[in-house]
Parts: C-alpha cells; sequence; structure tokens
C-alpha cells in the first residue's frame, strides 16, 4: 500500500551572548543551533483501517540513512554528519543535530529511504527499454522476461536461448545470449542503488521556528494491514508446525535412546559377569517359556483380577512389549 511520509525540516536556535566578541567562536557563548528532522504517516483514510489495532510504522522504519553536509567553514572537521536511523535509533519518529555557533548556512541533506523490499535504480538504456526507473530486482526480471515473450525471441530449438533484437542488442550489445546471463548482466550493470532525495535547507539565527519549516511529502510502501495480519497468521502456524516436527523428532530420539541404554545395559553386564549373565538370560527365557506353554486352565482368573497380581517385576516390561506390538 503507497502511504505518504510527510517530512518536517527545521531548526531551532539560542543567540550569542552579547558579552561575546566572535560569534564564530565555538563556545557556550557564541550561540547554538539545533536542525530537527522529523517525519510521519498521514492518516490513511480508509474506514477498515484502525490506527489503534494497526499502530503506523515510525519514521526510522523507512529511513535507512541520513548524511547532513554543513556548507559553513566552522564546521568543515565534522561534515557530513550521518544517521542510520533503521539500525542505531529505532523506532524513532525523526533526528536532531546540535551545534555551536550563530551564522547562518544552507545544509545539504541526503535521505536514503529504506525499501522493503529492496528497490534498485535501473540505468539507462534498460530503463527505456523498459520504462522502469526504480523496482525490486524480481519485477525488473518479469518486465524483461515479458518483453522477450512478447517479441517471440527465444530460440525455437533451444529455449534458454533469447535472439536479441535492435534493441535488446542495443543494451546488451549481443545477438544472443543465455536467459542466465542476461539476469547476471541485469545485477551486474544495469541494478544501481537508489540516488537518494537530496534537500537544501538554510538554517537561520532569526525567526520564528515555524518561519523557518520545510515540509516534504515523500511517498512509501507501507505493508496492508490485512495482508500483514494473514502474514502474522501464517508464520504462526508454520511456527506452530515447525514445533510439532521438533516435539515428534525428540520423541523419536528418546525412543532410539532407550534402546540404545538397553543395548548398553545388556552389553556391560555380559561384560562384567558372563557366565552370571548367561544364566539369568537362561533363566528368564524358561519363565518365559514357562507362561507360554502353561494351560490356561491352570489360570486362576480370581487371582488375576486383583490388582495385586499386576504389580509384579515383569508387568512393566509387559505393558511396553504389547504397546510396542
Amino acid at each position: 500500500v503507497t502511504r505518504t511520509l510527510r517530512l518536517y525540516i527545521y531548526n531551532t536556535y539560542v543567540k550569542p551572548d552579547p558579552a561575546s566578541e566572535d560569534p564564530q567562536a565555538p563556545s557556550g557563548s557564541s550561540g547554538s543551533w539545533t536542525l530537527r528532522i522529523q517525519g510521519h504517516l498521514l492518516p490513511l483514510q480508509d474506514p477498515l483501517f484502525r490506527s489503534d489495532i494497526t499502530p503506523p510504522p515510525k519514521f526510522s522504519t523507512f529511513i535507512s540513512r541520513i548524511s547532513i553536509k554543513l556548507d559553513s567553514p566552522l564546521y568543515k572537521h565534522d561534515s557530513p554528519v550521518e544517521f542510520n536511523p533503521a539500525t542505531e535509533i529505532q523506532d524513532c519518529d525523526g533526528v536532531e543535530l546540535k551545534r555551536t555557533g550563530s551564522a547562518e548556512f544552507p545544509a545539504q541533506i541526503q535521505l536514503y529511504i529504506n525499501y522493503s523490499p529492496s528497490k534498485y535504480k535501473v540505468e539507462p538504456p534498460l530503463s527505456t527499454l523498459l520504462g522502469i526507473t526504480l523496482e525490486t530486482k524480481p519485477k525488473v526480471l518479469m518486465a524483461l522476461w515479458t518483453y522477450i515473450r512478447d517479441k517471440h525471441l527465444q530460440d525455437t530449438a533451444d529455449r534458454s536461448m533469447v535472439m536479441c533484437d535492435p534493441p535488446l542488442r542495443q543494451v546488451f550489445h549481443m545477438d544472443t545470449m543465455k536467459l542466465h546471463t542476461m539476469a547476471e548482466k541485469l545485477s551486474t550493470d544495469f541494478l544501481r542503488a537508489p540516488d537518494p532525495i537530496q534537500i537544501t535547507y538554510q538554517v537561520k539565527m532569526s525567526g520564528d521556528a515555524a518561519d523557518n519549516e520545510d515540509c516534504y511529502d515523500l511517498e512509501v510502501e507501507v505493508d496492508d494491514p490485512s495482508q500483514l495480519e494473514a502474514r502474522q497468521y501464517t508464520e504462526t502456524l508454520n511456527a506452530l508446525h515447525e514445533a510439532d516436527n521438533i516435539n515428534s523428532q525428540m520423541k523419536e530420539l528418546a525412543n532410539e535412546l532407550g534402546k540404545h541404554k538397553k543395548r548398553r545395559d545388556l552389553l556391560l553386564g555380559f561384560f562384567s559377569s558372563p557366565v552370571d549373565f548367561v544364566n539369568n538370560l537362561i533363566v528368564s527365557q524358561s519363565n518365559d517359556l514357562a507362561i507360554i506353554s502353561e494351560p490356561i486352565s491352570s489360570r486362576d482368573p480370581e487371582v488375576e483380577r486383583r490388582a495385586s497380581f499386576y504389580e509384579q517385576p515383569w508387568t512393566a516390561e509387559a505393558v511396553k512389549r504389547y504397546l510396542q506390538t
């Protein structure tokens, strides 16, 4: 969704002390000024949009870097000054720069927009061919592919080969090209970082702050609230699905560990006392054989129906085997 970011640039000042003879002296008596750059999204004229449920993004969300060049000899060793709102001062509505001095001068401000997803400046002659000057890489590739498809420039024998027409030949300087080579040259030769927004602001040491204020409107891209909620819901479902998968893997690993422990205990028992281990195994096998071969008529239902019958040592192992089979 395209929204309007309203930008305010203004400065406040403190006049120099009359006792100070040099207005350019870098002391507390020479006066000072504070340059402020602030911004906020204008309200969306949509009755379905509620800002109390979906608060608007802050100014720092849309600006990746701010560079301020102070065109004054007083600040030649302190210029340019750079801010990185998106990383250094997150969730802020603006930045400010304060310095001493009482002379008026122009400040060159460069604003680098934080595009999400990333957008690139398309260099000519490709921008002229596609009619695109600023766009994301996938959309530029799609526009180029649409041009190739509409002009029927694919080789019928090899669909990965493009037969360049005169406009494409002027762009890539080749008669034929592989599609993947064209995509690589697109990134290396024709896509550049977007140019910053250039603003010249005159720092003043007279008048009211409101009179010194400059206002600009910038078009920015903001996630649609409904799409944002849908994406958050999808991400939650994916997280829950991933958690279920992790739990299943943990259960499988726990079962494997249990099997390895039994195998280890078995081998340790045999290692520590082979004779006793074999004798105990024979006794256990004999008991199992006796139970299996025991006639059903010799069992006492009255005894088996009581809970005490199932508190014997063999019960736990019998239940595990029953559940596993």
